[in-house]
């Protein structure tokens, strides 16, 4: 809605992703449903209330709802003193009828769903896809959702390709470390060896005589 691409068109619809649709034949429907009005038409597509597949809105019903939603919030929360708990789909549809007062136009041929089998002659019709509706739902599965297009008639789509398999993550190569230069351990300074040189003393002076030598001898008897 910000981006106002829906002013271009006389037409909004929002498509759940598990709907079977083929906008052709919503396409054809949609004139019988003209003209606008000023505060819009919405499309119901289901007896028992508008079913959230398939929504289909006018230019004016857009802007409609653009512009009273909070309005519709705060009645509804005072209607129900605090939120009514509802889905988004009986929400706006509450809120378009009864608030804002736009036209809601029924029509049963726009979607087949599950939760909306008008009466047990009905039951599959929505599993069988040949009915001619618009939409079809639910199909969870692509298996499911090929059928369908194939029963309504519908050429086909190549199927999604499988996804490409993970690969182990690899461990990158790495380049050998470098080692950082190593610094010689410094080796211990050895002192110089003194030589020591013996210097030869002076002579030393003659000892003198032995006392006994030197006495002179006693005189003879």
């Amino acid at each position: 809605v910000a981006d106002n691409v829906f002013r271009g068109f006389d037409w909004t619809l929002k498509i759940d992703p598990d709907s079977v649709f083929f906008p052709d034949r919503l396409r054809s429907v949609l004139p019988h449903h003209m003209p606008d009005t000023p505060k819009g038409v919405y499309l119901n597509n289901c007896k028992f209330g508008l079913h959230g597949p398939l929504e289909v809105f006018s230019r004016n019903a857009v802007l409609n709802w653009v512009a009273g939603i909070d309005f519709c919030l705060a009645h509804f929360n005072q209607v129900c003193s605090g939120s009514c708990n509802w889905g988004e789909d009986l929400f706006i549809d509450q809120c378009m009828q009864k608030v804002l007062g736009a036209r809601r136009d029924s029509d049963w041929t726009l979607l087949s769903e599950e939760h909306c089998i008008p009466d047990a002659r009905h039951q599959q019709d929505w599993l069988l896809c040949n009915d001619g509706n618009a939409a079809f739902h639910p199909f969870k599965t692509e298996d499911s959702y090929r059928a369908c297009l194939s029963a309504a008639g519908a050429p086909l789509p190549p199927p999604t390709p499988p996804p490409p398999a993970i690969q182990p993550p690899t461990t990158p190569v790495l380049p050998p470390a470098i080692e950082p230069p190593t610094t010689p351990a410094p080796q211990p300074t050895i002192a110089p060896t003194a030589t020591v040189v013996a210097t030869p003393s002076a002579a030393a002076p003659p000892l003198a005589a032995e006392a006994a030598s030197a006495s002179p001898a006693a005189p003879a008897a």
